[in-house]
């Protein structure tokens, strides 16, 4: 077992150079020498911890609301943090009179709940939910009975927002799987075909493809090569594009020289 002396060295080893000059300035060396780790303990928090008012929890606490979407178990459990915070509690007086023999005088007294559940209904989110619970607090006395409620109606609106969610769901789907079997229709002979892989369109059945001649598909889309007639075309049209361009180049070089040569003959 470890003696108190060492424990107590330890504890002071942990803390930081500052902490330790506090500590001996406040209570010094004899009494941290002498005091056992719990006392030690008692001491070094209430030096290093900064502590909050209870007065300052209270009012955070009476301004907590719900979250949209939040759901009632994860509110109550933030009030329930929040008020452990506030210490809602306090401490019956004692009887005035000396042979009372009364076991709840001078007991601590907690209304933690009690303040919990009516927050829980101030801050809920949905009005129609705090409004029912409202028209039913007579038979909702404590925390859990309503808690247990708006969980209640809290999965009864999820359920039925499920429900039709599904229905409207299976309805857009058909819808859509309508819209696209209509696109996927010839509009020639209003067949059923299978989309261009390049394109994604649906090309009517009696157009003709000018690479192979097939029907069915335009020359852009053929899945075949292309043919050589296509590829002397292309190249005797750019054959007689060049030629066209070379006569005009001449044209305009012989009109130049007409003009100068009727300069000099004025002259």
């Amino acid at each position: 077992l470890v003696d108190t002396g060492t424990i107590r060295d330890e504890l002071r080893e942990c803390c930081t150079r500052q902490l330790n000059t506090r500590l001996v300035q406040m209570h010094g060396p004899a009494v941290l020498g002498a005091c056992n780790e719990n006392k030690l303990m008692e001491i070094i928090k209430a030096i290093a911890v900064k502590g909050v008012h209870k007065e300052v929890h209270r009012a955070a606490f009476q301004g907590m609301h719900q979250q949209q979407g939040e759901a009632y178990q994860a509110y109550a459990a933030r009030l329930k943090a929040k008020a452990d915070l506030g210490q809602y509690e306090i401490k019956a007086p004692k009887c005035e009179d000396d042979l009372c023999t009364c076991a709840g005088h001078g007991r601590q007294l907690f209304y933690r709940d009690e303040m919990v559940g009516t927050q829980l209904v101030a801050g809920a989110y949905n009005k129609e939910h705090q409004a029912k619970l409202l028209s039913e607090s007579a038979n909702l006395l404590s925390l859990q009975d309503k808690l247990d409620r708006l969980c209640t109606m809290e999965k009864s609106e999820s359920s039925s927002a499920t429900l039709s969610g599904q229905v409207q769901y299976s309805a857009g789907v058909k819808k859509v799987e309508v819209k696209k079997v209509e696109a996927n229709k010839c509009s020639i002979c209003h067949r059923f075909h299978r989309k261009c892989q390049k394109c994604q369109r649906v090309h009517p059945c009696t157009i003709e493809c000018h690479n192979c001649k097939k029907t069915g598909h335009v020359r852009l889309c053929c899945p075949s090569p292309r043919s050589k007639e296509e590829g002397k075309v292309v190249e005797a049209t750019q054959n007689e594009m060049v030629a066209e361009d070379r006569e005009v180049a001449f044209s305009m070089q012989l009109q130049a020289l007409e003009f100068m040569a009727g300069q000099e003959l004025s002259r």
